[in-house]
């Protein structure tokens, strides 16, 4: 793997993201020039290594280049015409994953923006098409990708599903299932849509975030249901971008991620807005920011995922209100009990993975 660092990025961050890897078994080589530090890593890369690695402070990318997807293109195009509408931090990466690697015949980008990102336009091998082109995209395309915020995909899927061949699939980047498959259901070409979700992310947003190896080494989930040829056709996609397809079921999928992806983006928010409150911003040290870096997403993102899956997260929000309150109540009574406990349970977890 290779770890780029940001510029600037301070010494204790560097030395963090390199004990980490030496601590997974990886030989570490550094390269510093002025203002920017890469490491190399040589070693078995398992599951999780490369999002644990971009979770860290000061952690630009992480390119995982033992897979042949990661160092050359395809040697033939392993998908037919997709068309990517949608060019924010998960489409742009896709768009580009897909032009990087030439995995399709043609790779054709609308987006909702007017005009849109200036960037969009250097993609080498993405056709960029104007919104009035889109229905006739959706018409010739054979992959679709809808990778808009939750309700707008929810909204836009059933004039897609009219309008694709009957041959075509369909498929989504949206973060929560059930709302987005709920729209599919009882639609003549349900069986062409397969729901799916990479686990794959940063901070920032919008496509000057985006980058090809976003999705590299991540899990990435597929709804179950769909015609064989359209799941394996979004297959194809999923592997082409670098990631792992994973089946889950849309109720199964929001339950999880409520838990370990929905939950975190609050509890860091209030981490950080408690911090700041207390006015105790200025000692929060390196911990702090690895704990809480996502914390203050974009609300046109979190919006809608909030909305969409209230009631998993507001649960989560409750479990883990009085877990917290057991350990508070506990802690006000003079003992550290149950505050271990947790840490041993959390070690626990985390080893058993």
């Amino acid at each position: 793997m290779i770890i780029v660092m940001q510029p600037g990025a301070p010494e204790q961050a560097v030395e963090q993201a390199a004990g980490q890897l030496t601590a997974a078994g990886f030989a570490v080589h550094r390269s510093s020039g002025a203002t920017q530090t890469v490491l190399g890593a040589v070693g078995r890369v398992r599951e999780g290594d490369v999002e644990r690695l971009r979770e860290l402070a000061f952690v630009a990318d992480v390119v995982r280049v033992s897979r042949a997807t990661a160092a050359a293109p395809f040697p033939a195009p392993v998908l037919g015409e997709v068309l990517v509408v949608g060019c924010g931090l998960m489409g742009g990466s896709l768009v580009r994953a897909l032009a990087d690697r030439r995995a399709a015949a043609r790779l054709v980008v609308v987006d909702r923006a007017e005009p849109p990102p200036a960037a969009l336009s250097l993609v080498d091998g993405a056709l960029l098409a104007g919104s009035a082109e889109a229905e006739r995209a959706i018409e010739r395309a054979d992959l679709v990708v809808l990778a808009m915020p939750t309700f707008a995909i929810a909204d836009a899927l059933p004039s897609v599903l009219d309008r694709v061949r009957a041959d075509a699939a369909v498929t989504d980047l949206g973060s929560v299932k059930s709302t987005i498959v709920a729209r599919a259901a009882g639609h003549p070409r349900a069986a062409r849509f397969v729901g799916g979700h990479p686990m794959a992310g940063r901070e920032q947003g919008g496509f000057e975030a985006s980058t090809p190896t976003l999705f590299e080494g991540a899990r990435w989930f597929l709804v179950p249901g769909a015609d064989a040829d359209a799941h394996a056709s979004v297959e194809r996609l999923v592997r082409a971008a670098g990631a792992e397809p994973v089946a889950l079921d849309a109720a199964r999928h929001d339950a999880a991620v409520a838990r370990v992806s929905h939950l975190p983006q609050l509890v860091a928010s209030a981490l950080v807005a408690l911090a700041a409150d207390a006015g105790a911003l200025d000692a929060a040290g390196p911990g702090f920011r690895d704990l809480t870096r996502v914390a203050g997403g974009p609300e046109a993102v979190w919006r809608d995922i909030f909305a969409a899956n209230h009631a998993e997260i507001a649960d989560a929000v409750r479990t883990l209100a009085r877990a917290l309150d057991g350990v508070a109540d506990d802690l006000a009574a003079g003992s550290a009990v149950a505050s271990l406990d947790l840490l041993a349970r959390a070690r626990a977890a985390r080893a058993g993975r």
